[in-house]
C-alpha cells in the first residue's frame, strides 16, 4: 500500500446511492500488502445520443474504505444501515483512478472509524 508523504489536496464525494457493497479482508496479492476494506459501488447513468438513437450510458465509481479486519463485519453492517435518504455519505480520496471503460476506483483517505465520525459525529464502532 502506498503511503501519502504530503496530501496538497483532497477531494469530497457525496455518495448519493449505493449499487453494491463487499468486503475484502487484508491480504497480500503478487507480494504486495493490502489493507482491509468495505467496498461500495455507485453508478450513475446518463442518456447520450447512441448511432441508433437514445442510450444509456453507466459510469461506475468503485470506493474502497480502509477498515481493519476486527471491523470489517461492523462496519459493513453500519453501511448497510446507513439511510441515504436522508443524507449522502461522505467520503474524502484522491482524484478517481481509471479501472476500464466508464469505470473509476477511489480509495478514502479516511478509515471507517474516521467515515463513520465524519458522518454522523458518534463514537468509533467497536
Amino acid at each position: 500500500m502506498a503511503k501519502i508523504l504530503k496530501r496538497g489536496f483532497s477531494m469530497e464525494y457525496r455518495i448519493l446511492e449505493v449499487s453494491s457493497q463487499k468486503v475484502v479482508e487484508s491480504g497480500e496479492y503478487q507480494g504486495n500488502k493490502y489493507t482491509g476494506s468495505v467496498q461500495i459501488k455507485a453508478i450513475t447513468i446518463e442518456q447520450v445520443e447512441g448511432e441508433y438513437g437514445l442510450e444509456e450510458k453507466e459510469m461506475i465509481v468503485l470506493f474502497k474504505i480502509p477498515t481493519p479486519d476486527d471491523k470489517l463485519r461492523s462496519f459493513n453492517e453500519w453501511l448497510r444501515k446507513y439511510d441515504f435518504d436522508k443524507e449522502p455519505l461522505h467520503i474524502v480520496g484522491g482524484i478517481p483512478r481509471d479501472s476500464g471503460k466508464d469505470s473509476y476506483q477511489v480509495t478514502s483517505y479516511l478509515n471507517s472509524d474516521e467515515v463513520i465520525q465524519l458522518n454522523t459525529g458518534k463514537a468509533k464502532v467497536s
